[in-house]
């Protein structure tokens, strides 16, 4: 009976961070992150800043979960089932379903140049975070490689997973300033089926 009781605890902490994370980003994405203030953000979800202070010890931090949640699909891509490594090509069909989503999520783009831009200028304490939560990025898209065509030269790997975060980046600022329509599935086929490509040619080189 306290497992269950600890279970719903648990289930409805994961909801509440949800609610406060979506909220966070609906008043970062209106007032950029300096000029968002926890009053805003619990206003607009409907609670109180105590019970954001709950979850969170300050703006930062929400800054960070929201952004993640976002931006770095790629964290929830899993190369095994139970014990046992997945078919090459379920999870070159996982990595094509995660990118169309992150490439198509006008919200995740414009949270990311947003992001990057105050990072950059202010130099605050999130800009640490940043840094290791992208090289993190890199080096699970660069494992993916290697689970799907079976490389394990750090060189290419390494380059050609900087090359993918780096495609959605330049992508990210394109959708952000209208140029690209995020609708198109044709432009996103395109870039999935290059990576595709890519990742046979960095079987050749190796």
């Amino acid at each position: 009976m306290e497992r269950l009781d600890m279970e719903n605890l648990k289930t409805k902490a994961i909801i509440k961070r949800e609610k406060i994370i979506d909220a966070a980003v609906k008043v970062f994405l209106r007032k950029g992150f300096e000029k968002a203030t926890v009053r805003e953000i619990a206003r607009e979800a409907g609670i109180t800043t105590g019970a954001i202070y709950h979850h969170y010890r300050n703006k930062d931090e929400l800054i960070h979960d929201a952004v993640t949640k976002h931006i770095h699909f790629i964290s929830d891509l899993n190369a095994y089932k139970g014990d046992s490594l997945k078919p090459s090509s379920e999870i070159i069909e996982e990595i094509r379903v995660a990118t169309s989503k992150r490439l198509s999520n006008l919200t995740a783009q414009r949270l990311h140049i947003l992001l990057t831009a105050n990072v950059l200028l202010d130099e605050n304490e999130l800009l640490k975070e940043y840094k290791e939560t992208y090289e993190s990025i890199i080096k699970k898209a660069s494992d993916m490689f290697v689970y799907t065509y079976g490389i394990e030269n750090e060189k290419y790997k390494k380059l050609v997973a900087s090359i993918l975060v780096a495609a959605l980046d330049g992508f990210a600022i394109q959708a952000s300033l209208g140029i690209l329509d995020t609708n198109d599935e044709e432009y996103i086929n395109t870039i999935t089926d290059f990576f595709s490509k890519l990742g046979q040619h960095l079987i050749i080189k190796s």
